[in-house]
């Protein structure tokens, strides 16, 4: 189904537009570091979009991380796993896990809020003049401070929260603080971004 977004609550799996109601970028979530980007949290608005737009996952599901996806395995009970950094292999529909190729050859099957995505961003309505308009890399999320680490192009590494910056589209993330509750809590690829809403489409 095609489904807007509330937020972006983490991008572990990081979690558009056409009227969807739950406020402005702040009442959205996008899971970028859990079951979305792999756990972070990106707030939104969002709308439904048709289902001919382009999927940038390799899955014919846009709740899948695409292959290739460079993340970083957290919140294993594994604990010797988490903190290291592989890309996305492919996904095992029957167990609903991603399959990842560690940077030393391993390969793991975790859950999408397991995974820790590093999308490509744009800061965006920031206090910081100076920052507006730069890309860069998150590297990790503060569930605490809702923060993001993002490294700037250049080298300087900056914490801004989730309306500080504008994720990529192709990025999948899971919905969370739409004020209608129906897809909170759905996974889906953002498709784009316009006048602080996001284009998401979700899985079936």
């Amino acid at each position: 189904g095609m489904g807007g977004m509330g937020g972006m609550g983490g991008m572990g799996g990081m979690g558009g537009m056409g009227g969807f109601g739950g406020g402005g970028m702040n009442s959205m979530f996008m899971n970028m570091g859990g079951p979305g980007m792999g756990g972070p949290a990106f707030p939104g608005q969002g709308r439904r979009t048709s289902g001919n737009k382009r999927s940038y996952s390799a899955s014919s599901d846009p709740s899948v991380i695409p292959a290739g996806t460079a993340v970083t395995l957290k919140g294993l009970s594994a604990a010797g796993k988490n903190g290291l950094r592989g890309r996305v292999a492919g996904h095992d529909e029957s167990g609903g896990r991603h399959v990842v190729r560690l940077d030393g050859g391993e390969t793991i099957a975790v859950k999408p809020s397991n995974l820790q995505q590093h999308p490509r961003v744009t800061v965006s309505g920031t206090s910081a003049s100076d920052l507006n308009g730069l890309s860069g890399t998150v590297l990790r999320y503060d569930a605490v401070g809702r923060r993001y680490a993002v490294l700037v192009d250049g080298g300087r590494t900056v914490s801004l929260r989730p309306e500080g910056m504008v994720v990529k589209g192709g990025t999948v993330v899971t919905l969370e603080g739409l004020a209608k509750g129906d897809d909170n809590g759905k996974m889906g690829t953002v498709e784009g971004e316009k006048d602080g809403r996001y284009d998401v489409r979700l899985g079936g």
